[in-house]
């Protein structure tokens, strides 16, 4: 009887059991690609019970009695919900959120939900940047981002991005935007300067794109504030991946390519050039009543007669075919992430070897990654963060015009000059007895940059909602450059050799002391609060030596050169310690307020003026909450509206900036002396940064439809400007917080799912961004200080407005103040007398992109165009050979066939002439709007085609993704501009012209 009855109650609580909790599986995947999505957060709602999927996207969990709805959530997903009803197998596919209303983004010592922001910010997800053939993850914003605009400053392999966010504000200090990577902030001071220009190396090298998780870019005071001192010019926050619970997973990918150049100036071939330097000394002989020019000719040219050119004589050796090459790259790249709930990892670790498209340039960069978690218990956990890397780049003279650089010689050479003699020995330009090809095969001209970025962390709960995090970094640089010119090569043959080595090194540490509050009373009030220390300090030592007098090319280390020349080197600090907090406000998910406060102290200024204190306030109204907004329910997802206003700083001078300066030289009663260099300010202090922005963002259609605009002002005042000094002072100038600079725009942001059916998905987002910038105060009221000017923009041409050709005799004409021909301009410090004029921008005055997305079960289709528009260049690198009277005996352009020949001829390239300057005419090169361009452009940036193998497929190979992929870079560009690149920024002088790429690779997890 008793066992019976034991049975009984076995039953009944076996039956009990099995109605209050039952066992639920599915399988989750991806609505476009139908592939698994491992890691998704799978709750039963209104309980703490859940699962993350495994690598297959499969999850099991029990449900108890009662409960009846399952969530499932992913980062740049949308949060789905399913009922349970009576399932017990329950599949789900996931869309990608594209409004990522509920992702959760950095912004500023704390990661807040997308949907909380009340400042303007911009992302660029991990997965964009990942699929990009780039160097570094700078150039992944290029077109993606509105309110920034972002181009890449040379072509050399490894060289650097240039970002303005929201226009220039400074005249004297940087302009460039604060970098931080996952919490430490990075120096741009003291890059290579051997490879022609510090545009040809970037400090992110060492972050490698495929590590990045998101990119955020702070544009408004309300975004930024918090960083204080140092967020004038915007903040990009780059935050890298980091490891999730379960199996460990491996990722591998390798990438192989050609670069080709994408655009080649038209050069005149060799018989070409000897007809037109005749006609050139033709029209000498003519202007100056000199019959005999027909014999002083050829002892200019090379000896070439008419008669060589009639009889088929004259050569042409291309020498740009000389100079430049087909580029290769090749990259690889291995990951490991996983762990459990209490440690997580992510290892990466990559190579990148990248052969430039001119002769001699190169980068080879391997990296490492280590980004750790851990929870020692519930109250304490730790995250170290920790990236080494090494890039080495071999490079070429650039910028400017210089017989070492084979983007200014390869064109001014004469086309009549061989390249090689009969013995295969380097033939000498007859011009200046140079050949850059020796050169740059012969020179060395390389950097090696190492460097070490790594985070140590530790949050403390104090309690449920508060909590207290300690952070250390350090961003640590040391570069070293060679210079090495041989005793064969051309520069190196009057010195015998020469070497120049420096080392040069950066040390950047810093700390922060943070407590983060966070509650929610009556469900409705949501209170977010930070309050915290940071200390910032930065060293530079810089050691240079050099020599001359070697034995041969075959000896290239300094101790082998005969004579020592120089040995010399400094070092220089600066420190910055501030307090700051913050504090969020939102009721309801409707209503949202933030303000924040910074307090910072820097050395840099004048001892009176070291502390400033930085704020910005905001708030947002989500309309979309409102009880009068429910007729639109139905398809109106979000709609906010937003405004902010704050001050920050910006610190980006000279560490001594302030301080009264004193430099050895000469010599007291035959002792060495000192003498005063420069005079001190201890009024000396931060520029400031006012903006004001108002915003709207909105999301429709369950967020197939969602997009922001803002409308800024930005006044930048206190410029750090130099007042003159009488001269009999002993100085020149004194350095003070004088002038104000504005910049204005309005910024658009809208993306789309335009097509979602029979598994085709097409997904569309579009940027755009106009802006004008003008400079509003000088010192001392003035309304000129060179070529600023009080009322115009900082970076817009003041120069001759060029007229055009006489019609009669071939000369080129320009226009006066009133608008009368003169071959003479006048150039005048009064605005009243000067022929200059003002004539275009180099800033562009709007800029641009379109993403475009297209999937259809495994395969992928991506393409991205960028353009900028409004934009001038002054372009003289073409211009030097083009004038009528200037450099016309080097190299000519396929312009020059547009040359006058004959009276009543109307075109735009004068006659040519041998001489400097024409008779009658002002000048060697006058500056005019004859080389000013439209570099407006549009760009087919890049182009992915890909395809991810089905699952079935993969398993039956063993691994667990596999995915094949080929992609172009600077495919295809719309412009009017007769340069190399529109994209460079300034006058193009030889700047090494980016590559048009085609890259193939694959992708394999497992």
């Amino acid at each position: 009887m008793k066992k019976l009855i034991l049975l009984l109650f076995s039953i009944v609580f076996s039956v009990s059991a099995i109605a209050q909790d039952r066992s639920v599986s599915g399988v989750v995947t991806d609505a476009q690609s139908g592939d698994p999505i491992p890691g998704v957060a799978v709750v039963v709602v209104g309980t703490n019970i859940g699962v993350a999927t495994d690598n297959e996207g499969e999850y099991s969990l029990s449900v108890p009695e009662g409960r009846t709805t399952l969530q499932f959530s992913f980062v740049g997903y949308r949060t789905l919900t399913e009922q349970i009803g009576g399932r017990s197998e329950i599949n789900v596919e996931m869309r990608l959120d594209l409004a990522l209303l509920d992702e959760i983004v950095v912004s500023g010592y704390s990661a807040i939900p997308q949907r909380e922001l009340t400042g303007s910010m911009s992302t660029v997800r991990g997965r964009d940047v990942q699929a990009l053939d780039i160097v570094s993850p700078d150039q992944a914003l290029q077109g993606r981002v509105s309110g920034s605009r972002v181009a890449n400053l040379s072509g050399q392999p490894g060289g650097s991005t240039y970002i303005r966010v929201r226009g220039i504000g400074s005249i004297n200090a940087g302009n460039a935007p604060l970098y931080i990577v996952d919490g430490v902030p990075i120096s741009s001071v003291d890059r290579s300067g051997t490879l022609g220009s510090g545009s040809a190396s970037n400090a992110l090298n060492a972050i490698n794109p495929r590590d990045i998780q998101s990119i955020e870019v702070l544009k408004d005071a309300a975004a930024s504030a918090i960083y204080g001192a140092q967020a004038a010019n915007g903040v990009i926050l780059i935050t890298t991946r980091r490891g999730t619970a379960g199996d460990t997973q491996f990722n591998l990918s390798a990438n192989f390519g050609i670069a080709e150049e994408m655009n080649r100036l038209d050069i005149i071939e060799g018989p070409e050039w000897v007809e037109l330097q005749y006609e050139a000394w033709e029209t000498w002989g003519e202007f100056n009543n000199n019959p005999n020019w027909e014999a002083t000719a050829p002892g200019f040219i090379g000896g070439w007669t008419l008669q060589d050119v009639a009889d088929g004589n004259v050569p042409h050796y291309d020498w740009q075919d000389a100079m430049m090459r087909t580029g290769t790259t090749q990259r690889y790249d291995l990951s490991a992430s996983g762990g459990d709930e209490r440690t997580r990892f992510f290892i990466s670790g990559g190579y990148n070897d990248t052969q430039g498209v001119a002769i001699a340039t190169d980068m080879q960069r391997m990296n490492l990654r280590a980004n750790i978690d851990h929870r020692a218990n519930d109250r304490i956990s730790f995250d170290l963060n920790v990236s080494a890397s090494m890039t080495e780049q071999n490079g070429a003279l650039q910028e400017g015009f210089f017989l070492g650089s084979p983007f200014f010689m390869a064109q001014f050479i004469r086309p009549t000059n061989p390249i090689f003699n009969e013995d295969g020995s380097y033939a000498t330009e007859q011009l200046f007895n140079y050949n850059p090809l020796a050169a740059n095969e012969l020179d060395d001209r390389n950097s090696t940059q190492k460097q070490l970025i790594g985070s140590l962390g530790a949050i403390y709960n104090i309690t449920s909602n508060l909590n207290f995090r300690t952070n250390w970094g350090l961003d640590y640089r040391t570069t070293e450059d060679v210079d090495y010119r041989a005793p064969e090569s051309p520069a190196g043959a009057s010195l015998g050799g020469y070497r120049f080595d420096a080392n040069r090194n950066v040390t950047n540490f810093t700390t922060n002391q943070v407590f983060n509050y966070y509650n929610t009373f009556a469900e409705v009030h949501g209170v977010r609060a930070l309050g915290g220390f940071e200390y910032r300090q930065e060293t530079r030592e810089t050691f240079s030596a050099s020599g001359q007098g070697f034995p041969s090319g075959l000896f290239r280390t300094l101790q082998n050169a005969a004579e020592p020349l120089s040995v010399t080197g400094f070092g220089s600090e600066y420190r910055q310690a501030s307090f700051f907090s913050r504090v969020q406000y939102d009721y309801d998910d409707t209503y949202l307020t933030n303000v924040s406060l910074r307090y910072d102290g820097n050395s840099r200024f004048g001892e009176d003026k070291r502390w400033g204190l930085f704020y910005a306030g905001s708030l947002a109204w989500r309309a979309s909450n409102m009880s009068f907004m429910d007729f639109s329910n139905d398809w109106l997802e979000d709609l906010k509206l937003r405004v902010s206003y704050g001050v920050t700083g910006n610190s980006a001078i000279d560490n001594f900036a302030s301080r009264q300066l004193f430099v050895s030289g000469g010599a007291y009663n035959n002792n060495p002396a000192l003498t005063a260099g420069g005079l001190g300010n201890n009024l000396l202090t931060w520029e400031e940064s006012a903006t004001i922005n108002l915003g709207l963002d909105w999301a429709i259609l369950e967020s197939r439809i969602y997009g922001s605009v803002d409308v800024y002002s930005r006044e930048n005042s206190k410029l750090l400007l130099n007042r003159a000094l009488p001269t009999d002072s002993g100085f020149g100038s004194l350095t003070e917080n004088v002038g104000r600079v504005q910049n204005q725009g309005l910024e658009i942001e809208l993306g789309a799912i335009l097509v979602d059916r029979g598994g085709i998905v097409w997904t569309s987002e579009v940027n755009m961004t106009w802006q004008r910038n003008e400079l509003l105060e000088l010192t001392d009221g003035e309304d000129r200080q060179g070529n600023l000017f009080v009322g115009r923009p900082l970076t817009e041409y003041y120069m001759y407005r060029y007229a055009g050709v006489n019609p009669a005799d071939g000369r080129g004409m320009f226009y006066d103040r009133n608008g009368n021909i003169t071959y003479t301009p006048s150039t005048a410090s009064d605005v009243a007398d000067d022929d200059r004029q003002f004539v275009g921008d180099t800033q562009p005055n709007s800029f641009g992109g379109w993403f475009n997305r297209f999937n259809y079960r495994g395969f992928q289709l991506d393409f991205l165009f960028q353009g900028n528009f409004g934009q001038s260049s002054y372009n003289s690198f073409t211009g030097s050979f083009t004038d009528g009277a200037f450099f016309r005996r080097g190299g000519l352009i396929g312009n020059s066939r547009n040359r006058w020949t004959e009276p009543g001829q109307i075109t735009s390239v004068e006659r040519p002439y041998v001489n400097s300057s024409y008779p009658g005419r002002t000048g060697t090169f006058i500056e005019s709007t004859k080389f000013l361009e439209n570099a407006g452009y549009i760009r087919l940036k890049n182009v992915q085609i890909a395809y991810n193998l089905p699952v079935s497929l993969t398993e039956q190979i063993g691994i667990r993704s596999a995915r094949v992929f080929a992609q172009a870079t600077n495919l295809y560009t719309w412009t009017a501009y007769n340069g190399i690149d529109p994209e460079i920024v300034g006058t193009n002088n030889a700047i090494y012209p980016q590559s048009r790429t085609l890259t193939t690779g694959i992708e394999i997890g497992f």
